[in-house]
């Protein structure tokens, strides 16, 4: 069961993640990295969409994960909640099931094993 906490107009628990991309991104580098500062979150989010992404292009996205409790700020800088986490392991699923379904030169079922770890080594089997 998700741990989504997105709430629909009516006040009702929304049946997806809504996520804009920026907070996705956020949320996988604030999982990856739990001590990220800002600045270090936008020269991932610049690396991965080969743009010149800056601190300022962050922050509002942050806040509004922040507000949602999606993220949370640390001693070193900011990390995901486990809500947080969970929301963005379930966006990142539903991209692989719209970007390759019905495509079998894929192995789907791998793509939609996507945990986000950190970076920490911890992760290895």
């Amino acid at each position: 069961m998700s741990t989504d906490t997105t709430r629909d107009p009516k006040g009702e628990r929304a049946p997806v993640p809504d996520l804009t991309i920026m907070e996705l991104g956020i949320a996988i580098v604030c999982t990856r990295t739990p001590t990220s500062a800002v600045d270090q979150v936008a020269a991932e989010i610049a690396r991965w969409f080969e743009r010149p992404i800056t601190a300022a292009h962050v922050e509002l996205p942050l806040q509004r994960l922040i507000a949602r409790g999606d993220v949370e700020a640390n001693a070193s800088g900011f990390g995901a909640t486990q809500s947080g986490q969970s929301r963005a392991e379930d966006a990142a699923r539903a991209l692989v099931r719209i970007f390759f379904r019905d495509r079998y030169f894929f192995d789907v079922a791998k793509l939609l094993e996507v945990r986000l770890v950190r970076e920490d080594g911890n992760h290895a089997h």
